[in-house]
């Protein structure tokens, strides 16, 4: 291959790496995790950001339902007995119960908002304290 090929060889995998680097970035920037969330809450603008936080908030939802189910079954695994285990085990279980149902209740709220913030229906996020006021 002529020195003229190769410098062109190189300049295409010069430009190939770049476009990759800034895909890859770009999809990195989408995604919302429990490090950045807080950011991409400010950040927030177009579509996509609010829908990348309702995808978020809606996963948080089903975590939090998974942990009260896990919960759940511990204390049914438990028996109605009074014996040590289920005296002390039983309590700590339904307090984690309800906060994660709380939890979930809460990003539920959240991701509906996000979705319609993406939709282009919403004007504005909900006011979090009122919606814990009225979930009693």
């Amino acid at each position: 291959m002529s020195l003229k090929g190769t410098a062109r060889l190189l300049t295409k995998l010069a430009v190939a790496l770049v476009v990759t680097a800034v895909v890859a970035a770009s999809a990195q920037a989408d995604t919302v995790t429990d490090d950045n969330v807080a950011a991409m809450m400010q950040a927030a603008k177009t579509p996509a950001d609010y829908q990348a936080l309702a995808t978020y908030f809606a996963e948080k939802s089903k975590d939090a339902t998974a942990n009260a189910t896990r919960h759940q079954i511990m204390i049914d695994s438990l028996g109605h007995g009074t014996g040590r285990a289920q005296q002390t085990w039983a309590p700590h279980c339904m307090k984690l119960i309800k906060s994660f149902k709380e939890q979930a209740v809460e990003y539920d709220t959240m991701a509906s908002a996000y979705a319609k913030l993406a939709a282009g229906s919403a004007p504005a996020m909900p006011d979090m304290e009122h919606s814990q006021d009225t979930q009693h």
